[in-house]
């Protein structure tokens, strides 16, 4: 069977062998190395299991000590025989898996022989045995002196009670003393069975030559897999609190919250990605509460989250250094304890007043103004505000101006949602600032509002302290004219996101007739995190009228609320913006390396876009031209200035430096160097 996902451009190769070994294949054409793994459903908490009929109590470690053990057999050790053939071969034991592994870059059939062969073939005998005991000592005295294992360790106990996770993986120097080859070759049979074991090969090979020798290598008969005990389950923990005294600088900690196990029929993959979501929610480190301690200096850099699902069990683990413990395990259970209502209840349509007020007081203290809450509409994200600002204003025979080059929603919004008219105004390519002459022949007195995006996407140009005070004196004197308002309506979701110190204008300081429409989506890092709002700013002719207007329109399209949850978010986080360093490291990478290459680009001030000419005047056929060096670029026609394309670089720092070899192959197509 072969399992295709177009949108990772990976596929996987799979097939269960008539003895149960399943083999999973992930080609990666053109790759150099190949990388392939044998894992047994088999870990530290398997120690207590019914195999044929008998009941096994082993000691603990035995999982761990088995992996040892395996790497040696009759004819010499495996380790040596890797190295031999140039590959990087290892092995680890976790709670609850075993998996053997190795990398190579030639001769993968001969190394895939070993692995097979010395993982299904155990040698165990007294000799090797006793001997393996003293290694394992010394790695067991090792763990014991290591304070975060301890703390790891530290913390299944407190959890559970009777649960075999409360034992340290590699079991002690008493426990593995117990250990005989005997009791390794019952482990062996019981959960080294081709029915609980996995194969998985990603790189060059053949999968039928891999599924040949999987097959040929591993027993044809596989046992029955051995019942395994946990012990009984209990809802409760163990103890509240673990503590133990050793050298550390500053103290480490963890905080665990006890889980119930995953149910039978339940997807493991959903509740560890639903699992994980909620304890970075509660203080990952994009979280109000990570930030509240951080600059309360109760935590660093290394304080991480987790979500562990085990056997019968499961748990989210939180935690780190710290100079108090205490005082972060209280804000966590304060934080994970709030009001369910609060948090996930509807709140009034316009948003909480609490969470309204939050977000004046910011704006009044960042701006100077004297905004309310009764200011503020709440909504999911800049794009229903817009939709809400665009229903709220507009009138039969309405225009509303928009300037190139422009989201391309907003045509849409406009004609088909408000049911006005969008009249655009072309783009002075040299700087995407306003062409003023070409604006002033589009207004006329059925002009009903101006939409402006700074940042601008797709430009990335930030219009300038100038360009908005000449707006703002061309609006005031159509005002006069033609003896109604004209509203500017400022689209702002990246108002944070800025380079080289340069300033957006907070443009109802400038122009009393505006509305802002914003969105923390972006400045969050939190795209698919939908929440915004609507500012109506007391000074805007009817005011009131029109923030009844902006609450209307929000009830006609359907908005009950923004999400309550992310309202809170918004509120805690109004003064927060994600690390923009790597965005910046990413448009000098990509405009520096695209100019240098010959292509011409206004260099963007803020957003993460780049909105550089194509090279030649077809922007469609240029940017189709493009995919067949797998680049994704989008034709600037679509944002009203033909002969351009945007370029998104709000990616990993790694994929601008790949991108750029591919655009040099692009611009020499063009005879561009």
């Amino acid at each position: 069977m072969t399992r295709n996902y177009p949108e990772l451009r990976e596929s996987v190769r799979e097939r269960v062998l008539p003895n149960g070994l399943r083999v999973c294949y992930i080609p990666k054409d053109g790759f150099s190395k190949t990388f392939a793994i044998l894992a047994t459903d088999f870990g530290s908490v398997d120690a207590s299991f019914t195999f044929e009929g008998q009941r096994f109590d082993t000691p603990a470690g035995v999982a761990h000590f088995l992996e040892h053990k395996m790497f040696e057999d009759e004819d010499g050790n495996a380790l040596q025989k890797f190295a031999r053939t140039g590959a990087s071969p290892n092995a680890f034991t976790s709670h609850t898996m075993t998996a053997y592994h190795f990398s190579c870059t030639e001769r993968f059939e001969e190394n895939l022989e070993i692995l097979l062969k010395f993982v299904f073939t155990p040698y165990f005998t007294e000799g090797n045995v006793a001997k393996e005991r003293g290694i394992i000592g010394q790695e067991i005295r090792m763990v014991e002196d290591t304070p975060s294992w301890q703390v790891y360790c530290g913390l299944f106990r407190a959890l559970y009670r009777e649960h075999p996770v409360r034992v340290s993986i590699p079991g002690s120097e008493e426990s593995i003393a117990r250990i005989t080859p005997e009791l390794l070759y019952t482990c062996h049979r019981a959960f080294y069975s081709p029915k609980n074991m996995a194969l998985v090969v990603c790189g060059t090979a053949d999968f039928e030559q891999v599924c040949r020798m999987a097959e040929q290598l591993s027993p044809a008969d596989a046992p029955e897999i051995g019942e395994r005990h946990y012990g009984t389950r209990r809802n409760a923990v163990s103890e509240p609190t673990v503590t133990q005294f050793m050298q550390v600088s500053r103290p480490q900690f963890l905080v665990g919250f006890k889980d119930k196990p995953v149910q039978p029929g339940e997807s493991r993959l959903k509740r560890m990605l639903t699992g994980e979501l909620a304890v970075r929610l509660l203080c990952g480190d994009n979280s109000p509460l990570y930030t509240a301690l951080y600059e309360k200096q109760l935590i660093g850099r290394d304080f991480d989250t987790d979500y562990a699902i085990i056997p019968d069990g499961a748990a989210a683990v939180l935690g780190g250094e710290s100079r108090d413990p205490e005082a972060v395990r209280e804000a966590i259970l304060a934080e994970a304890a709030g009001d369910p209502v609060a948090i996930h209840g509807y709140t009034s349509a316009p948003g909480a007043p609490d969470v309204r007020k939050t977000l004046a007081d910011n704006l009044n203290r960042r701006f100077g103004t004297d905004y309310t809450g009764d200011s503020l509409y709440l909504t999911a994200g800049a794009a229903a505000a817009l939709m809400c600002a665009f229903r709220a204003l507009a009138c039969e025979g309405d225009e509303f101006v928009v300037f190139a080059p422009f989201f391309p929603e907003y045509k849409m919004f406009i004609e088909s949602g408000a049911g006005a008219k969008c009249v655009l105004v072309p783009p002075s390519i040299e700087d995407f600032q306003i062409d003023f002459d070409a604006f002033a022949e589009r207004v006329s007195e059925h002009t009903k509002a101006v939409v402006i995006n700074s940042p601008n996407n797709p430009s990335g140009a930030v219009y300038s302290e100038q360009t908005i005070v000449r707006l703002a004196d061309f609006l005031r004197e159509k005002e006069k004219e033609y003896g109604h308002p004209i509203y500017l309506i400022s689209d702002e979701p990246y108002r944070e996101i800025v380079y080289d110190n340069v300033t957006v204008p907070f443009v109802p300081n400038y122009y009393d007739d505006t509305v802002v429409c914003y969105s923390y989506s972006k400045s969050l890092s939190l795209p698919g995190e939908r929440i915004g709002y609507v500012l109506v700013p007391p000074k805007a002719a009817e005011s009131a009228d029109l923030y009844a207007a902006v609450c209307g329109a929000g009830r006609a399209l359907g908005y009950v609320c923004a999400p309550s949850l992310f309202q809170r978010v918004a509120a805690r986080c109004a003064d927060l913006t994600s690390d923009i360093g790597v965005y910046k490291t990413n448009r000098d990478l990509l405009y520096n390396g695209l100019t240098e290459m010959g292509y011409t680009c206004v260099k963007p001030e803020g957003a993460f876009y780049l909105f550089p000419r194509t090279l030649e005047a077809d922007d469609r056929a240029f940017c189709e031209r493009a995919k067949k060096y797998d680049l994704l670029l989008v034709p600037g026609a679509d944002f009203g200035a033909p002969g351009h394309m945007r370029i998104s670089y709000c990616v990993k720092t790694e994929t601008v430096k790949k991108a750029l070899p591919l655009f040099k192959k692009l611009a020499e197509e063009y005879k561009i160097r």
